[in-house]
């Protein structure tokens, strides 16, 4: 169940989000870092609009960053990353990355593609992590700034044998595959449905949730969604 206990969540990136809310995107990761995540964390690059990616909250240090396709985007951070940074550069390791999309430069040898893989490679008080984007081209942006935070506390057994929380979930999943409300609140993945369904099908028959919530490769983040939205959908229907 090692999947279980990480997770991440995504973003999009001439016009602005339609709420202040969206213009932060917060991403979640496990305490030793992002080296279990399930897929890249996908960002929309648009003209005119740079991508902030924080490290503050998660009390990590970005110290080195490979970009795959240089040709349409540029790097610049807040501190020394090794091999990109200026020989005089005075203070180690970044806190804050940031992303900016140019006009596509010609690079021999290097194949013209519509993306670009970012690795970015952290060191904190748990270890290492590591944490992969996919770079896009795109014409509007969706948010401005991801913010890495410490995953959610793990979940225990015990908590999960309660019938009362079995129901919330189900009701924050029939909530979340009815409007896609994960995905507005930053979840990563960007087709969550069949996972979705597996989960509730497999909560309908009455299998152990941590147990239903592993085979659906689902993470415990997403399990904390799922509940506070239960706990929406159930506080909305007293009213």
């Amino acid at each position: 169940m090692k999947g279980l206990f990480s997770s991440l969540f995504s973003i999009g990136l001439i016009a602005l989000p339609a709420t202040a809310s969206d213009l932060v995107r917060v991403v979640k990761v496990s305490e030793g870092g992002g080296i279990n995540q399930m897929q890249p964390i996908e960002v929309k690059l648009a003209n005119g609009y740079g991508v902030t990616i924080t490290f503050f909250q998660s009390g990590q240090k970005i110290i080195k960053a490979w970009l795959n396709n240089p040709a349409f985007v540029v790097l610049d951070a807040d501190g020394c990353l090794v091999g990109l940074s200026a020989k005089n550069c005075q203070t180690s390791g970044a806190s804050v990355l940031h992303l900016k999309r140019i006009q596509d430069l010609p690079i021999n040898g290097l194949p013209k593609t519509n993306f670009s893989l970012l690795t970015l490679v952290t060191h904190g008080t748990k270890g290492n992590g590591v944490y992969v984007f996919r770079i896009i081209k795109a014409n509007t942006p969706g948010a401005l700034v991801y913010e890495i935070m410490p995953s959610s506390p793990p979940v225990t057994a015990e908590f999960m044998q309660n019938d009362q929380m079995r129901e919330l979930l189900l009701r924050g999943l029939e909530q979340a595959l009815s409007s896609n409300d994960l995905a507005k609140r930053g979840q990563i993945q960007t087709d969550l449905r069949p996972k979705l369904l597996q989960f509730r099908d497999s909560l309908k028959k009455g299998s152990d949730i941590l147990v239903a919530l592993d085979q659906a490769q689902l993470d415990i983040d997403t399990l904390t969604l799922l509940i506070q939205l239960g706990k929406e959908q159930s506080n909305g229907s007293k009213h």
